[in-house]
């Protein structure tokens, strides 16, 4: 059964909506659920790099299908400019970047608020799976009691959270597919991308054809500083890392560090366990913290991993983390997201 259609937070209940399509389902359902609350949507596809033909043909067969004018934002200079050069210069200095989270707010929402401003829409929205929450007069990201990418909008600043709308909140992918199919729509099949898009070949692949010197080096026992074996490249591994290491020692081993100077890959057959950890460049939704505040929160260092608490010390512009129970393979370059039960209080950057 169909669930009743939910209305948009704005107290007007209609309104202009700019919805970001990518060419996937989940975008073309939040489209459609848009416009069957009544709203007047209007499409648009972000052309971030050179790949996505089959994404631009698809999201201008989900407008066609929905009745809607599609817009094509060519944003490859913006994309290449922040999100490309920081994924290469992360790599060439051995962490391990998500550049979703930096291309979120720093070139797509960007460039969809931009775009809305111009035609004169109040709203823009997409896909994602998490909702807005309000809070000491802020608003914040929550998340999503089914599939849940908070992390991903979690750096989103106050002028793009307070005009946007999110209707996939609380929905499934079985349900929405569904919905697209009984729509017509024709990427209600379509299975999710499991890469990054912009490298189709694996982004190993990617950064060699970006030029990033390849930087071999030793493998190195943690303990011992004794030299088991060589690799052929220091951005194959990232920290926690356990499988497909190129080197076999008798028991499982797990990477704990790598040497963006040597090319060293240093092992352990201990997990890569953390107590504490420290974050940079923060980002603030649901309050406002400044140096010298102290606050506890949940905290998530990847994507994939559970929010565990965790208290945090501001400083001289960073987050020092001490997690109540140590933490599994914190890794450099990725982000530290800090929640209020299910509202997104900020995020930074691990170091």
């Amino acid at each position: 059964m169909r669930r009743p259609v939910r209305r948009l937070r704005s107290p007007s209940l209609m309104a202009r909506v700019l919805v970001g399509l990518s060419g996937g389902v989940d975008s073309a359902a939040a489209a459609l659920l848009l416009k069957e609350q009544g709203h007047q949507v209007t499409g648009a596809y972000c052309v971030m790099h050179s790949r996505g033909e089959r994404e631009l043909r698809d999201a201008k067969a989900v407008a066609h299908a929905l009745g809607l004018p599609l817009l094509r934002l060519d944003l490859r200079a913006e994309f290449a400019d922040i999100v490309l050069h920081n994924f290469l210069s992360e790599y060439a200095a051995g962490r391990t970047p998500n550049p979703c989270v930096l291309c979120n707010p720093s070139v797509k929402f960007a460039a969809l608020c931009a775009c809305a401003d111009r035609y004169g829409i109040e709203r823009v929205a997409t896909g994602h799976y998490a909702g807005i929450k309000k809070r000491y007069n802020r608003y914040s990201i929550r998340t999503s009691p089914t599939k849940d990418q908070s992390y991903m909008l979690s750096r989103l600043p106050q002028s793009v959270l307070a005009r946007l709308e999110l209707p996939l909140f609380g929905r499934d992918k079985a349900e929405l597919r569904a919905m697209a199919a009984g729509a017509g729509l024709p990427v209600a099949d379509k299975p999710d991308s499991q890469e990054l898009c912009f490298a189709a070949g694996g982004y190993r692949q990617f950064l060699i054809e970006r030029g990033l010197p390849v930087r071999p080096g030793r493998f190195v026992l943690l303990e011992t500083g004794e030299q088991v074996g060589t690799h052929d490249g220091m951005y194959n591994f990232t920290i926690g890392q356990r499988k497909n290491l190129g080197v076999a020692l008798g028991e499982p081993v797990y990477v704990h560090r790598l040497d963006p100077e040597s090319g060293d890959v240093f092992l352990s057959p201990r997990q890569p366990m953390t107590e504490t950890a420290v974050a940079a460049g923060l980002a603030w939704q649901m309050r406002v913290f400044r140096d010298g505040d102290r606050f506890d929160a949940l905290v998530k260092t990847r994507y994939a991993a559970a929010a565990v608490p965790a208290h945090i010390a501001l400083a001289d512009g960073r987050a020092y983390i001490r997690f109540e129970s140590p933490v599994r393979a914190v890794t450099p370059g990725q982000t530290a997201v800090f929640y209020d039960k299910d509202a997104v209080i900020g995020a930074g950057f691990l170091e």
